[in-house]
């Protein structure tokens, strides 16, 4: 009796020590492939959560699209365009599908339009995914966000990191068919056109 009483005794400080050791170490870095309402849960509770499968850095909510537009012109300022998906709370629909279908005919719309005497071309670039590859803006890079609304498409164009860059933001009711190319023609169109304007106008900020 006498020794499992002083075995309790142990039990008791050892638990109580492991509980005191492993106070303020809570890890804020948690890797896997979880799905979206357990990312977004563990988010809230200020966790930084990293998705290995979808690269989806959840705090930020955000996926950054492999398909990138490489652009050759003396025209517009740029030489890189790539694509994010910033949908708040859920996954942007067809999110592979459009954001191919949108870097491709956007690299087919700029090479068509003679004003910008542009050569486009598309490509799958797989570092461009990582979170830890956008810590910084890269020089003649246009970043487009993409989001998905309840009945329509919202989009913003950044000339770069601040809040100054953003030079275009709208929404865009999609085309109701099945082809992918076709279906994201609209959104195509006003980037497009956005684009022309801040070339005419030689800006590509907020304000000029």
């Amino acid at each position: 009796m006498k020794y499992t009483k002083i075995y309790l005794l142990l039990f008791l400080i050892a638990s109580i020590w492991s509980c005191d050791s492993s106070k303020g170490k809570v890890s804020t870095d948690v890797k896997g492939t979880f799905s979206l309402e357990t990312k977004e849960k563990l988010g809230a509770k200020g966790l930084e959560v990293k998705d290995t499968k979808l690269n989806l850095d959840v705090k930020a909510k955000v996926w950054y699209s492999p398909f990138v537009v490489d652009v050759k012109s003396n025209q517009i300022p740029f030489e890189t365009i790539s694509f994010k998906d910033v949908t708040p709370g859920k996954v942007l629909e067809s999110r592979e599908t459009t954001m191919e279908s949108l870097a491709e005919s956007l690299g087919m719309a700029i090479s068509a339009n003679p004003d910008f005497s542009a050569n486009c071309e598309m490509r799958y670039d797989e570092e461009i995914t990582k979170p830890d590859n956008h810590l910084a803006c890269g020089s003649k890079h246009l970043y487009i966000d993409v989001w998905q609304n309840a009945d329509d498409f919202g989009y913003s164009m950044w000339s770069g990191c601040s809040e100054d860059d953003e030079f275009a933001k709208a929404s865009v009711v999609l085309a109701t068919t099945d082809d992918p190319l076709d279906r994201i023609a609209p959104l195509v169109d006003d980037i497009h056109n956005k684009l022309v304007m801040a070339q005419a106008a030689n800006c590509f900020v907020k304000t000029c």
